[in-house]
């Protein structure tokens, strides 16, 4: 080695010629040094029939996907057993699990995996490519995001796609297909088997139909309730008009907060209290009002971010009587947790002592999902 060595640094200093001896010996050590990382390569070289060598498959390590907030553990493996899945049928050998597990806690990164440390992930384990992958979720919609690093530098590159359950394994699969490049086998020759067996499209087609523990994965999502939410609790701010549509013409505005509990998707039940400046017999009056509210959300399209919330509630105002309020408006999220609702179309009746005022509401929320 300290022969090598010299050689090398005489080579680099451009002094005089290499003799053959020292050639030789540079050699043999160039030979050593590509058969021990050809060893540590994850490849798979299997023996066939007849001395028939398969070909080596460049390694692969899928790191396990994270997840946002409010995403079922059964995704990330859904997700991670078809990224593994896809890399095998792209012609890659995927890195063992527990292996994984190994290098992911040796490199101490925090998810999603930044495309710096999936490289890093890489070259840990001795692997052509690394995978990540991150999941959330947008109007009702799984959104997927797939980056892949290279040991060689090409890269990182970045997918992401929009799915629902039914369609997420052919988004995954399209993801994969999109950022892996084709590999390069060490060897050509290939057992009888392999050459009789089908095209890479035909592999690809029956990857659709999954192998059975990814179709275990895919029956236990499709067992889940899709519409149930991912976020279950809604904080709302209000403020509202409300003007006096019956012989007796009045003003009333209110401004209060909203809490609510998400049923499923579209159903929310909640409880609201606020402050309420009233018109009173001689001058303007302060109160109180609380009252229970049942929401239904109905979206305007498939894939639209519009929906049209239908709410009736019943509440009490002290020392007035009972109020009851029935709102249909507009709701637009501004992102996956903020959103504005404005109730258009407001009646609402307040029985006060006996007697039933009627007025048409006018009201803007904001509220943040979590």
């Amino acid at each position: 080695m300290t022969t090598t060595t010299a050689v090398a640094a005489r080579l680099r200093r451009g002094s005089k010629p290499v003799s053959l001896r020292a050639g030789a010996l540079l050699g043999v050590a160039m030979c050593l040094a590509r058969a021990n990382a050809a060893a540590q390569q994850p490849t798979s070289e299997t023996s066939a029939p007849g001395g028939a060598m398969s070909a080596v498959r460049p390694g692969v390590i899928v790191a396990r996907p994270s997840t946002a907030a409010g995403i079922e553990r059964v995704v990330a493996d859904f997700v991670l057993a078809e990224l593994q899945q896809a890399a095998a049928l792209a012609g890659y050998l995927p890195v063992a699990e527990p292996q994984v597990q190994g290098l992911l806690a040796q490199l101490g990164a925090s998810l999603p995996l930044s495309p710096a440390d999936l490289w890093r992930l890489a070259y840990l384990a001795h692997a052509h490519r690394a995978i990540g992958a991150h999941v959330w979720a947008e109007q009702g919609r799984y959104v997927v995001e797939v980056a892949v690093a290279s040991l060689d530098g090409r890269g990182p590159f970045v997918r992401r796609a929009a799915a629902g359950p039914a369609e997420l394994r052919t988004v995954v699969a399209g993801l994969v297909r999109e950022l892996l490049p084709t590999p390069q086998p060490v060897h050509e020759v290939q057992p009888p088997a392999a050459r009789q067996g089908p095209a890479p499209a035909s592999r690809w087609e029956e990857h659709m139909h999954g192998p059975p523990e990814v179709d275990a994965l895919q029956r236990e999502m499709d067992a889940q309730s899709y519409r149930a939410p991912r976020q279950r609790w809604i904080v709302a701010l209000q403020t509202e008009a409300a003007v006096g549509a019956s012989a007796q013409k009045f003003y009333n505005h209110l401004l209060g907060a909203r809490i609510a509990y998400r049923l499923s998707k579209e159903l929310s039940l909640g409880a609201y209290l606020g402050y309420a400046n009233l018109r009173g017999r001689d001058s303007r009056v302060h109160n109180l009002l609380g009252y229970l509210q049942l929401e239904d959300r109905v979206q305007v399209a498939p894939g639209n971010k519009v929906h049209i919330p239908i709410r009736g509630a019943v509440g009490y105002l002290p020392r007035n009587g009972v109020v009851l309020r029935l709102g249909a408006g507009v709701s637009y999220p501004f992102n996956d947790s903020v959103g504005i609702v404005v109730d258009i179309v407001t009646p609402t009746f307040w029985i006060v002592r006996g007697s039933t005022l009627f007025s048409l509401d006018f009201a803007i929320e904001i509220d943040w999902r979590f």
